[in-house]
């Protein structure tokens, strides 16, 4: 298809293997395979999707839907549980929720090699950064890659296909990717669709994606309701301002990460993705614990090393931990 680019172009040709099977890991795995069909990926799943996995002689893949204006795309991507994998793996990239990233790379450290790279595409990837800095001495090199897309997973055959088996992907935002240091990886995601671009500043970068998740994740899970319909509620305009404000005091960018500019920088990305469902509400709706420790609670957190207060965090992070303790199921307690 006239979509489809020549690999000669891409200077970045490692292979990559995505480490889960969320909604964002999905939407980067297929729309690589989308542009460049032959692209060495493989996504590691975790064991119940095992189900999911579809053979042809020694290979097995999954088969992903994406959903794109309006148009649909089927792909089929390699793939693995990641207890059947035995790859050794160059290029991790982590895009798993931010609680599970640790466990996860944990989970495939035998498959790792010393000059293996991790790029980590969580939300909350400051907070997950500490923890690989406290607890993985020997880690191997680590890109950080900040996205702002909106992308979501329907559980129900609610398109296209009615194959219980396809990983059904709504691309339901188009924002920005910004790669840490790395041109040739930027250059495939941007020849992927992805926009993306790499930066000198990627800490900068990721405080401004933890302000964007600060505020777009919390409210969508504590009002129910899809990312552009925040602002029209009255705690997004009662709490906002606060949330922000302490955010940039507990930032190492007075100047550049005033509350101001990052209330421009968030209703930018809720404009973005005023369509999608956020992973923080989809979690809800699933009844799973959210990655709610790793934004709000990094600022708490932040707050507490710095004697800096953190009122109105405290106050979305709890409204959150109640809407959490009311739908957890019971085997997740």
């Amino acid at each position: 298809t006239a979509h489809q680019r020549n690999m000669r172009n891409v200077a970045f040709r490692g292979p990559i293997h995505i480490l889960g099977g969320g909604s964002i890991g999905l939407l980067f795995a297929a729309s690589i395979r989308i542009a460049f069909p032959s692209y060495p990926l493989r996504i590691m799943l975790r064991e119940h999707h095992k189900p999911k996995l579809l053979k042809a002689d020694t290979e097995t893949s999954i088969e992903v839907s994406l959903l794109r204006d309006t148009k649909s795309s089927i792909v089929q991507i390699p793939a693995d549980v990641i207890s059947g994998s035995n790859d050794k793996i160059r290029n991790l990239l982590v895009a798993t929720k931010a609680n599970d990233a640790l466990a996860a790379i944990d989970s495939v450290k035998n498959s790792l090699e010393l000059d293996s790279r991790i790029i980590i595409l969580c939300n909350g990837s400051l907070a997950v950064r500490d923890e690989i800095r406290n607890t993985l001495s020997d880690i191997h090199h680590t890109t950080f890659i900040s996205t702002t897309h909106g992308a979501f997973r329907h559980s129900s055959s609610s398109f296209l296909t009615h194959d219980s088996k396809v990983f059904k992907v709504e691309h339901a935002g188009v924002g920005k990717t910004l790669v840490e240091n790395d041109v040739p990886l930027a250059e495939l995601l941007d020849q992927s669709g992805l926009h993306a671009k790499s930066t000198s500043n990627i800490d900068l970068v990721l405080w401004k994606k933890l302000a964007a998740n600060c505020v777009i994740n919390p409210l969508t899970a504590i009002i129910g309701c899809k990312n552009g319909q925040i602002v029209h509620d009255p705690l997004y305009l009662k709490i906002i301002p606060e949330v922000l404000q302490e955010l940039s005091k507990v930032a190492p960018y007075p100047k550049k990460l005033t509350a101001d500019s990052l209330l421009e920088f968030v209703e930018q990305v809720i404009a973005d993705t005023k369509y999608n469902t956020s992973s923080m509400l989809q979690d809800v709706q699933r009844q799973q614990r959210t990655e709610i420790e790793y934004l709000n609670g990094f600022i708490i957190k932040k707050g507490i090393e710095l004697g800096i207060p953190t009122p109105a965090n405290q106050e979305v992070y709890d409204l959150v931990r109640n809407v959490e303790h009311s739908t957890l199921s019971n085997n997740d307690i």
